[in-house]
């Protein structure tokens, strides 16, 4: 009977010793080539993945964005450095008037010259000369010289198109006749205008911009006005 236990615990042995063994061989055994490229393989995968392959159209729309803001960029520093303009032009004013309680309107027609100075990126300064010849209105003849104190707001639109919002004063001297009777007074009006400003070729400035106009003194007749302005110009 012991016997029979001491055969047994030695087959035990033997069979732990061999599993063992195997296990042992297997882990110190040489890779193949084949499972080394695998795992290369994949850590290669693993390290590439946060990388995106780029195809034609990207880089084509990548250029395109880059060459877009490079151009503006380049047109903000070339204004900078040319930050002024000047202006001459024709306008047509509907003004509206009350004498002796009628309200009147007439139509002006004539020329006007105004300056610009930039003093930040997209903010300027302007003043702007306009002459009315006189008009017949019934009884009344009308005259009326005028010089606007502005600032100017712009934004590129296009490579050379800008748009441009104007608010100021306007200094109006108004002189009107009746008759044999005549007068002269001062009105002040507030401006509020929108434009749109086209650069064909080197610093020439082509420019459209209607404004509205509402009188600040009521006492001398003048009350609400809308010009539309044509200007031809230069960037200096």
């Amino acid at each position: 009977m012991i016997s029979l236990k001491l055969l047994s615990f030695t087959l035990l042995l033997c069979a732990f010793h061999t599993v063992q063994a195997s296990f042992w061989d297997s882990e110190l055994r040489p890779k193949s080539k084949s499972s080394v490229s695998n795992s290369s393989q994949s850590r290669g995968t693993e390290l590439s993945s946060p990388y995106r392959e780029l195809s034609y159209e990207d880089l084509v729309q990548e250029y395109q964005s880059t060459k877009a803001q490079r151009t503006k960029l380049e047109q903000q520093q070339a204004r900078s450095k040319a930050g002024r303009r000047a202006f001459a032009g024709a306008h047509v004013s509907f003004a509206n008037y009350q004498f002796d309680d009628q309200q009147f309107q007439v139509s002006h027609e004539g020329y006007q010259i105004s300056y610009e100075k930039q003093f930040l990126p997209q903010i300027s300064w302007g003043v702007q000369y306009k002459n009315m010849p006189s008009s017949q209105l019934k009884d009344y003849r009308i005259e009326a010289q005028e010089i606007d104190g502005l600032v100017h707001y712009s934004n590129d639109l296009a490579e050379k198109l800008s748009a441009q919002l104007t608010t100021g004063v306007a200094s109006r001297l108004l002189s009107v006749e009746k008759e044999k009777a005549s007068s002269t007074n001062l009105s002040l009006q507030f401006i509020l205008g929108a434009g749109i400003y086209y650069e064909p070729q080197g610093n020439w400035v082509v420019g459209f911009e209607p404004q509205a106009k509402s009188a600040l003194l009521t006492k001398t007749g003048d009350r609400t006005a809308f010009d539309f302005n044509f200007k031809l110009g230069a960037r200096f």
